[in-house]
């Protein structure tokens, strides 16, 4: 890790131990704190050997960047997390990200995801080809059931029907609810 940071969490911790909390305050903040430091450390550690790729477990091989990880990030490194405990256990994604889909709904890069529930939320308009991709991609897996979009009706929410000037130029806008579709997945019974 960074000298700046080590001097930064010291600083912190420093901060902690003056204040004017309780003892067993001050110790929980202090080994939070410490905690946090150690497992930024681990992970520098893991990343800086063996690049961004899980080692083991259901997600072996799969590429977890620095950048978009949230919390610790070793267990997930290491394969060791909750996620890699949900192997064999009947899981639900749900996944709407925009475009990002291609990336993250890969089996052949996740395999566990063959044996997952999921939802996702497709737009044609932001890719032409990805509907069809992940319905192929899935296709000898899950039954697939495609929902098209619902519509939805702002004015039948009172505090939406009060501002509906200023809606009608939002994502409610008739042009973008035409453009929305959805599509949903299910393992194969087996």
């Amino acid at each position: 890790m960074m000298r700046g940071l080590g001097t930064r969490v010291m600083h912190d911790l420093l901060t902690i131990l003056a204040s004017n909390s309780k003892n067993s305050v001050k110790m929980n903040r202090g080994l939070n704190l410490l905690a946090r430091y150690r497992a930024r450390e681990i992970a520098a550690t893991l990343y800086s050997h063996g690049d961004a790729e899980v080692r083991s477990g259901p997600f072996q091989g799969m590429t977890i960047h620095k950048k978009t990880s949230e919390g610790n990030v070793a267990p997930k490194l290491l394969g060791s997390d909750e996620l890699s405990a949900l192997a064999g256990r009947r899981v639900l994604v749900i996944c709407d990200i925009e475009g990002g889909e291609r990336q993250l709904l890969d089996p052949d890069s996740i395999p566990a995801l063959t044996d997952f529930d999921i939802l996702v939320e497709l737009h044609r308009n932001l890719d032409m080809a990805l509907p069809e991709e992940i319905i192929v991609r899935f296709g000898e897996s899950h039954d697939i059931e495609r929902v098209a979009h619902q519509g939805r009706d702002p004015n039948a929410f009172a505090v939406l029907e009060k501002s509906a000037s200023s809606i009608n130029g939002s994502p409610f806008g008739k042009a973008a609810r035409d453009r929305r579709r959805g599509r949903s997945c299910a393992p194969k019974a087996t």
